[in-house]
């Protein structure tokens, strides 16, 4: 309903792309398990859930782990929608997950084959944008991910 129906429904005009956000939890189908978030790919939708991202804990490290937990599965579902499949060629963002643990250990950045395709589709300027996703995760405290990153722009260099 929210991907095919009520989103589309309150789309802006010059919107590319919509994420909604939901306490929820979300159940694409009653025979399946519960998914983090889920795009479509032809609506231009998608949505979260921070219903099981937090471990309950009211601290600091449990924050920056919940934040760091749905800038991933946003950044998942929103590369989703601009028409970036799952990726099983390398260790990526864009690898599907199936628990926390495994939200967890998947980096917080594309691989360099979904980042060329990305880059292609929305003809973005790499380096200016990854200087900038690391501007991003130095002032969250997203640290995993500085070396990769790192590679990324001296590669691009």
């Amino acid at each position: 309903y929210l991907i095919n129906d009520f989103l589309i429904k309150n789309k802006p005009n010059d919107a590319l792309v919509v994420l909604g956000i939901t306490s929820k939890d979300i159940y694409p189908k009653p025979e399946w398990n519960y998914v983090f978030g889920l795009a479509s790919y032809t609506k231009c939708t998608a949505v979260v859930s921070l219903f099981r991202i937090s471990n309950g804990e009211d601290n600091k490290r449990n924050f920056i782990l919940s934040l760091e937990r749905l800038n991933k599965i946003s950044s998942h579902e929103i590369s989703h929608m601009f028409s970036l499949k799952h990726c099983i060629n390398a260790v990526c963002l864009m690898n599907g997950t199936n628990n926390l643990n495994e939200t967890d250990i998947k980096p917080n950045v594309l691989c360099s084959e979904c980042l060329a395709k990305l880059s292609w589709k929305l003809d973005f300027k790499d380096f200016e944008r990854l200087g900038k996703i690391k501007e991003y995760f130095y002032e969250y405290d997203f640290v995993e991910n500085f070396e990769t990153i790192d590679r990324q722009l001296k590669a691009i260099k």
